[in-house]
């Protein structure tokens, strides 16, 4: 099985997707349907299942996004392919009818935080357009379903090798710095987000 999503910012369209999705042969309960729109039994089950959608394939650092859209009013669509070559056709309809990709709803995400957090980085002696890629690292990797919630120190082990890997990959550039003040400070949001909205 292979879990795919899409974010939708409209409900009609969502819902739509959800019924070609059943036409096309999936069964109901291999599709969550989340919506901001409605607080209902439904809702609350379909937020049930993403942990058996991570467990499924869907990447747990895309998990935070998906809350994010909900949270600002969008609608998201999880379902369950029994295959590669379903979870690409799926992936295809879901774009077809208005899905927006994770990459940009993550870029999307981030030009919103953007300009205040440059402001903040640069006011602590910062310099941001040099460091801007660490700290966005670290801001995301804070908001990840493993690490949400935990203190850097206690998640540092689980995240060396992909310091290592981006050392490795910019050899010349400081990143620990700036990766761990992005972590830091995407802790703080996620705990901010958490109390506001109750997620």
């Amino acid at each position: 099985m292979k879990a795919v999503a899409g974010v939708f910012t409209s409900g009609p369209s969502a819902r739509n997707v959800a019924r070609r999705l059943h036409d096309a042969g999936l069964p109901e309960h291999d599709v969550a349907l989340l919506s901001s729109e409605e607080d209902n039994d439904d809702n609350r089950a379909a937020g049930g299942k993403v942990a058996e959608f991570i467990s499924e394939g869907l990447p747990e650092d895309e998990l935070f996004f998906y809350e994010d859209a909900l949270r600002h009013g969008g609608n998201v669509i999880i379902a369950l392919a029994p295959d590669e070559r379903m979870a690409v056709s799926l992936r295809s309809l879901m774009e077809q009818h208005g899905a927006e990709a994770i990459d940009a709803v993550r870029d999307k995400w981030w030009t919103g935080l953007r300009g205040f957090e440059k402001d903040h980085y640069t006011a602590a002696g910062g310099d941001f357009v040099r460091d801007e890629l660490f700290y966005r690292l670290g801001f995301q990797a804070a908001l990840h379903a493993r690490t949400r919630g935990k203190e850097y120190d206690q998640v540092l082990s689980e995240m060396a090798q992909d310091i290592e890997d981006l050392k490795k990959k910019y050899p010349e550039s400081e990143l620990e710095g700036p990766f761990r003040r992005g972590y830091e400070r995407g802790r703080a949001y996620a705990e901010s987000c958490r109390q506001k909205r109750g997620w």
